[in-house]
């Protein structure tokens, strides 16, 4: 398997500034793969970059630890994490709903951000210790970016009920299902529905193709002119490409 086997261990806290924080401070403890903090009112949190990340009450703001040995796969990590968020958001919404993983870490519902993930790593020789933060709107969506909550087309779960189906479905896919890098890319490039989207490269005013996932984490895509690129997700940040009669990306 890429990844160990893990059993979560579940804390609920009522307010924190960031759940990413406090499983930060636990690197290196005793229990600390496995470890998992959800929060019902988060006052710090962040995402990706540094972004603030506001939860909003009754949304999920979850974290969770794992010891990791060797450094072979740790830029597939988010990619699983997501594949996880896809399943359980799956089971919950109606069937037709358009939900899909957008590259490198989010999950859109009729295109609009529906959930984010931030990855944070310390290395050592024998492996490395990784922080996962989950964000995800199950009430209701942040106010100045194209939004959305599972709340606007069902009725949502509590961030309890969500959290524990969420790490069931991870601890389920970490011990029988990611055999292998093959495995993530069939299984993300499906539920990213790759083939059917054009994507706009922020900050560029170019729109790409997306060809695969490569085992790096990287994004191979196709610019206008035919050419082959890498995309990193230190380097380039991705929307979905804005229809014609748009004035601006869609986030």
């Amino acid at each position: 398997m890429l990844f160990p086997a893990v059993k979560f261990q579940l804390e609920l806290m009522d307010e924190c500034r960031s759940s990413q924080e406090l499983l930060l401070w636990k690197r290196g403890e005793p229990g600390f793969h496995g470890a998992a903090v959800l929060a019902r009112k988060q006052t710090a949190g962040y995402g990706r970059r540094g972004r603030e990340w506001s939860t909003g009450e009754g949304n999920l703001a979850l974290s969770f630890g794992l010891e990791i040995p060797g450094h072979q796969h740790l830029g597939l990590l988010p990619f699983v994490v997501g594949i996880a968020l896809h399943r359980v958001a799956a089971r919950i919404l109606p069937e037709a709903a358009d939900l899909r993983l957008k590259w490198p870490n989010d999950l859109y519902l009729g295109g609009k951000k529906l959930s984010g993930l931030i990855s944070q790593v310390r290395q050592y020789a024998e492996g490395a210790e990784v922080v996962v933060g989950v964000g995800l709107n199950l009430r209701n969506a942040p106010e100045g970016m194209p939004a959305t909550a599972l709340a606007e087309f069902v009725t949502a779960p509590s961030p309890e009920e969500f959290a524990a189906l969420f790490l069931a479905e991870l601890e389920q896919i970490f011990t029988s299902e990611a055999a292998d890098f093959p495995w993530v890319r069939r299984h993300w490039e499906s539920l990213a529905r790759l083939s059917e989207n054009l994507l706009y490269v922020v900050g560029e005013g170019l729109g790409v193709t997306p060809l695969a996932l490569l085992e790096t984490g990287e994004l191979l895509v196709r610019e206008k002119d035919g050419r082959e690129r890498k995309l990193s997700s230190e380097d380039v940040s991705l929307r979905f490409q804005p229809d014609a009669s748009s004035t601006a990306p869609s986030l």
